[in-house]
C-alpha cells in the first residue's frame, strides 16, 4: 500500500506503536506474537487498553482507515525484513472486520502481491485448507489470511483441523 502512512516506532522486537490523527488522537499498537507453529506470528492490531494490551475489538471510527491500514502494512514490511522466514497470520476479531480485511486485500492485491505471498484459510467440513488468495474467493476465508515475505517458502497449513487451528493461533 503506497499511500501515506503515519510515522511509527518499534518499541520492542515484536511491538510497534503509532498515533492515529483522524477526528481524535489515538495511540495504536501492532503486536506480533509467536503461535504454536514455528516461524508463524499472529498479528494483533488496535488501540491500547489501560493495561497496555491490544484492544482489537474496539472500533475507533477515527476517519483515517486508509492511512491507518497503510501504516499497518508498512509495519508488516518492516517486521518481515527483520524476520524474512516469518509467516504472519491475522484474522479479524469479528466476522465484519474479517470481511473488511478481505475487501482491503482484494482491492490492493496487486500492490500487496509485489511484497508478499498471500494465502487464505478456508473451512471445509471442520478442516481448514490453505489456498492461494484470489479476488473471486476473498470472502470465503473464514480463518482469514496470512502474509509471508516473498523470500520465504509458505507454510503448509492444509488439513489443519478446526481444534488444532484454534490452539495454534490463540493470541
Amino acid at each position: 500500500m503506497q499511500r501515506t502512512h503515519y510515522p511509527y516506532e518499534r518499541n520492542h522486537v515484536y511491538r510497534y506503536t503509532f498515533i492515529s490523527l483522524g477526528r481524535r488522537r489515538i495511540k495504536k499498537v501492532v503486536e506480533f506474537s509467536l503461535t504454536g507453529i514455528e516461524n508463524i506470528y499472529n498479528l494483533a492490531f488496535g488501540g491500547i487498553k489501560i493495561d497496555g494490551t491490544v484492544d482489537d475489538k474496539a472500533s475507533s471510527n477515527n476517519g483515517d482507515i486508509v492511512r491507518t491500514l497503510s501504516t499497518v502494512i508498512h509495519i508488516l514490511r518492516d517486521f518481515s525484513l527483520h524476520r524474512p522466514a516469518s509467516v504472519i497470520f491475522f484474522t479479524g476479531s469479528t466476522k465484519q472486520r474479517t470481511r473488511l480485511y478481505a475487501r482491503i486485500i482484494k482491492t490492493y492485491y496487486d500492490e500487496f502481491s509485489k511484497d508478499f505471498h498471500i494465502t487464505g484459510l478456508a473451512l471445509y467440513e471442520k478442516r481448514y485448507a490453505e489456498e492461494i488468495f484470489t479476488r473471486e474467493n476473498a470472502y470465503k476465508y473464514s480463518a482469514f489470511l496470512r502474509f509471508a515475505a516473498l523470500a520465504c517458502r509458505p507454510a503448509n497449513l492444509i488439513g489443519l483441523d478446526k481444534n488444532n487451528y484454534s490452539a495454534a493461533f490463540k493470541k
